[in-house]
């Protein structure tokens, strides 16, 4: 398994606001003295080495920092942004874990640019070009282009607008992702791309959706909101193009579509016509190895009103009789969140930090890419340990159409002002054809002692977990099948259900047998209500839409 360790080029970054305060003018140029840094002779390597990636010509950054002319006339902002930590933008405590394509500035250098700022940014022999280049861009060769049907202009209504937009490529055979590549359209207002498969199951959903919105694609913010959330492709400022390994690859199902949601951002310019692409590499040749992020949600959180430090906690066991091998991770939250922390405890009980990200900035979120070698891998029985921390107080409070809310209780939920207590982990593991949808668990429901019991149906659900994805929002969510007929059994088991099929979905196990243990009076009483609506065939249109039995 050693061999795949190397294959990930790929940091997934969610978003980024630069909000620099106008530097003053540059006083006296000071007197020259021995050892004073210069821009030709050390000044250009340490911005190539720490910002040009981002601030170069044709970069994402708002200004460029890759001439003396354009490094001198922002080099106040740019150090009052160092100084206070926000550039370059790297959220995770290094006392945790390195990772790949790490941002954090040195003390020297830093101390290079003060020194060469206070000796009034002196500009040396410009024939001491540096050596020293932004991170070079991997090779990369596109097999397959997509775009939105039509351009997007950005609704001026909103400082930011999310959008989702079916892009216009379908997939007449299963494909295997080795490369992709987001290429904005409008760069000045697009903050960040993400790329979601949506599988066949969930196209009508996406179609109607798409409809309902007028104008290209529809209005989103909880990823392409049908269908499971796990990201594909990304876009942010400074993001290297994913290149894997040639015997490893993401799959794409037959028959699915692709949404794009973008993030356009209108805090500085004006809206226009947005045509951002997504170009990739695919093949229709199955790879040794699968890439799959997972999420791993705790669902059941609820932050009090007023509450400063509000902390919440949960542990997903490996129950299955695998090694998990994990080698980036993404963490997320929303607004009111202050740090998130993910750890492995391992069977001696020993807490390992996976990732501590101490200060929590929603507009710089990214996939997190371990060092060479230094994958993380979770034997059976151990588990994932997630905790998150938010300020639910007066003092941070966001702000809706230039008004400051009142502290309210905020729980799980896709919008702006929910929150989410959120990892997605990404695992690779030898590949295996996919099985079509919804035979494990056809399979598992002719297997079992009672075949009317809805207990059963539950239990089956959870050893396949694409299957449940498709039948849980028409059978269990608010107006489902067994909702409508057990409405009272479902509010009463509701956040037990939840947690425990977050929990079995992202370590295995069985939702059934969590809840047993959990919840065993509201289990009971919901399995009384709902055999008889199961046996009665009242459900069978939402199992056999999505391919059951």
């Amino acid at each position: 398994m050693s061999k795949p360790f190397g294959f990930l080029r790929w940091v997934v970054q969610l978003g980024v606001v630069l909000v620099l305060s106008v530097g003053c003018d540059a006083g006296p140029m000071a007197e020259q003295e021995e050892n004073v840094p210069t821009y030709y002779g050390e000044i250009q390597a340490v911005l190539n080495t720490n910002c040009n990636s981002c601030h170069g010509e044709d970069g994402a950054a708002p200004f460029a920092l890759d001439s003396y002319v354009s490094a001198s006339a922002m080099a106040e902002p740019s150090l009052l942004a160092i100084e206070l930590g926000q550039m370059p933008p790297w959220q995770p405590d290094p006392d945790c874990r390195q990772f790949e394509h790490e941002r954090i500035m040195s003390e020297e250098d830093k101390e290079l640019f003060r020194r060469w700022i206070d000796a009034g940014k002196p500009e040396g022999d410009p024939s001491l070009q540096s050596n020293v280049v932004p991170t070079p861009t991997p090779v990369f060769q596109a097999t397959h282009v997509a775009r939105p049907e039509a351009p997007y202009t950005p609704s001026p209504e909103f400082v930011d607008d999310y959008r989702c937009l079916p892009l216009d490529i379908t997939f007449d055979q299963d494909m295997y992702l080795r490369q992709s590549m987001v290429k904005p359209g409008a760069g000045n207002l697009v903050h960040h791309v993400l790329i979601y498969v949506i599988k066949p199951e969930f196209l009508d959903q996406m179609e109607a959706m798409d409809a309902y919105d007028e104008g290209p694609g529809y209005t989103c913010f909880g990823g392409g909101e049908v269908g499971t959330p796990n990201p594909v492709g990304a876009w942010v400022p400074g993001i290297q193009p994913l290149v894997v390994e040639e015997d490893v690859a993401m799959y794409i199902p037959k028959g699915s579509r692709v949404v794009m949601q973008v993030h356009y951002n209108l805090l500085v310019d004006e809206p226009e016509p947005d045509l951002t692409e997504w170009h990739m590499n695919m093949s229709p040749n199955p790879p040794d190895y699968l890439l799959e992020s997972l999420p791993f949600a705790h669902r059941t959180l609820e932050i009090p009103a007023g509450d400063p430090h509000s902390e919440h906690s949960k542990e997903f066991v490996n129950n299955t009789d695998e090694v998990w091998t994990i080698v980036a991770m993404g963490p997320h939250m929303h607004l009111l969140g202050v740090r998130i922390l993910v750890e492995h405890i391992t069977n001696e009980g020993d807490p390992l930090c996976m990732i501590d990200i101490p200060q929590w900035d929603f507009n710089w979120q990214q996939n997190y890419v371990f060092r060479r070698k230094d994958s993380v891998q979770v034997r059976p029985g151990e588990s994932i340990r997630l905790t998150c921390t938010y300020n639910n107080s007066v003092e941070n409070q966001p702000s809706v159409d230039g008004v400051i809310m009142e502290p309210r209780t905020v729980t799980w939920g896709d919008g702006t002002l929910d929150e989410m207590c959120l990892s997605f982990l990404t695992f690779v593991r030898p590949y295996e054809a996919p099985a079509p949808k919804c035979r494990t668990f056809s399979e598992c429901g002719a297997a079992c002692v009672d075949e009317t019991n809805f207990a059963c149906v539950v239990s089956c659900m959870s050893v396949d977990f694409d299957c449940a994805y498709c039948m849980i929002p028409d059978m269990f969510t608010d107006g489902g099948c067994i909702d409508l007929h057990c409405k009272e059994e479902m509010d009463e088991v509701g956040s037990c259900f939840l947690d425990c099929a977050a929990s079995t979905a992202a370590g295995g196990g069985d939702t059934n047998q969590c809840m047993m243990e959990n919840c065993p009076q509201e289990r009971d009483a919901l399995d009384a209500c709902a055999s008889p609506v199961y046996e009665g065939g009242y459900c069978d249109s939402q199992m056999v839409g999505c391919g059951a039995f």
